[in-house]
């Protein structure tokens, strides 16, 4: 995935997760926001350090 989309996907992902822990701090569910907000961290490291599967090209008559 280039870095324009990832950039832009990032941001959104966090300002998400960050909404999702507000709203939850606002109650009496703090500990749901703070999960939320650790996966939403997790997704962005884990965008920017795993590479894109892609698929391999077989070679004809292999």
């Amino acid at each position: 995935m280039p870095p324009h989309i990832k950039i832009p996907l990032s941001v959104v992902v966090v300002l998400v997760g960050g909404a999702i822990l507000w709203i939850e701090r606002s109650g009496d569910l703090a500990y749901t926001g703070w999960i939320a907000f650790a996966l939403s961290l997790f997704m962005v490291f884990a965008i920017w350090l795993f590479p894109e599967a892609s698929a391999k090209k077989k070679e004809p008559g292999g």
